[in-house]
């Protein structure tokens, strides 16, 4: 979508940004008067069910989350033949972290109440299953948000059980910058052994997948640099 052009009440202002579940714009809300993110699905896959009912379930997965480090899903509307969801404008940066690490005391200002908001999904039945530096930003405040529950899975029973029967998307050849790809979803770099491997997932695949962010936190360094079918082919950490 282009700059000024309207969809529903909202007037596009500029793209923040393009992945695999869709493209976020900022946008102004001219009812409530306010700036929101407008995510749409990309034009090559709108047709697609499946895509779909994925679109609907991120907005399903996060609109009932209520924490002040989770970035709030406003609703799920559909205008000029197109399905979006509005969201919560978060004006800072995604998680930018030096070779060195961030210091203890930074460390600590982010990752506890991350840890919380984690812990929050959890309780009401929502895995994330694609956390990434990339899906944290840190306000200009400096309070950090968890983005995008575009591959979440709701459990419908809460607390998420430890012992869910639902298996994960089995893994193509892909490389392990893509986030989606045909019978695949996830980020190789960041995900745990039974995601990548499409086997029985539960809440301690975000808790796997928390701690590579922690460790990339501290340490500046990826613990895991490749990835593969089978985790055991991965590289041992650094």
């Amino acid at each position: 979508m282009d700059q000024g052009q309207q969809i529903g009440h909202y007037i596009i202002l500029q793209p923040l940004g393009k992945g695999g579940m869709g493209e976020v714009y900022l946008a102004e809300d001219t009812k409530l008067k306010r700036e929101v993110a407008l995510k749409v699905l990309p034009e090559s896959v709108r047709s697609d069910p499946t895509r779909l009912r994925r679109f609907r379930t991120e907005a399903e997965a996060a609109a009932k989350l209520n924490h002040p480090n989770i970035a709030t899903i406003y609703s799920i509307e559909e205008a000029e033949g197109q399905t979006f969801i509005t969201m919560e404008y978060v004006d800072g940066e995604t998680q930018q972290i030096s070779d060195d690490g961030l210091e203890v005391d930074q460390f600590f200002k982010w990752f506890i109440p991350l840890a919380d908001a984690l812990s929050h999904a959890h309780e009401h039945g929502r895995i994330h299953r694609d956390l990434k530096p990339a899906n944290i930003m840190i306000r200009e405040d400096g309070t950090p948000k968890i983005l995008d529950f575009g591959l979440a899975r709701i459990e419908r029973g809460e607390p998420v059980p430890l012992d869910s029967d639902m298996p994960t998307m089995t893994m193509d050849e892909q490389p392990p910058s893509l986030t989606q790809g045909k019978g695949f979803m996830g980020t190789p770099s960041y995900m745990s052994p039974e995601q990548i491997e499409g086997k029985k997932v539960d809440a301690r695949t975000d808790l796997f997948s928390f701690g590579l962010v922690m460790y990339e936190a501290l340490t500046g360094q990826r613990p895991f640099r490749e990835a593969s079918r089978s985790y055991s082919q991965w590289p041992t950490p650094a």
